[in-house]
């Protein structure tokens, strides 16, 4: 199954909204298109956070988090098997 990605529209019409008036951060949890990423980069006021920006710095220390946290946001660490490299071929 192929990602969805987050496509330019929605990130132009954020730009056009906080021309002069700061900084526009645009959030979603879908990776966003390399002419999405392209666009924003080239806005001094505009930013962009992705899932995986957003979620990496919560998850990476989770279990070093205090209990009452962990309470809030509880997550369950699972592992998945990935077929080795020579079974594909």
């Amino acid at each position: 199954m192929q990602r969805r990605l987050c496509a330019a529209p929605g990130v132009q019409a954020l730009s056009g909204a906080v021309v002069d008036k700061g900084v526009g951060v645009f959030v979603t949890l879908t990776p966003f298109s390399k002419q999405t990423r392209d666009f924003a980069e080239a806005k001094i006021n505009l930013r962009q956070l992705d899932g995986d920006t957003l979620l990496e710095p919560l998850l990476e220390p989770y279990e070093e988090l205090d209990a009452k946290y962990r309470a809030e946001i509880p997550l369950k660490r699972v592992y998945i098997p990935e077929p080795a490299e020579d079974a594909r071929e």
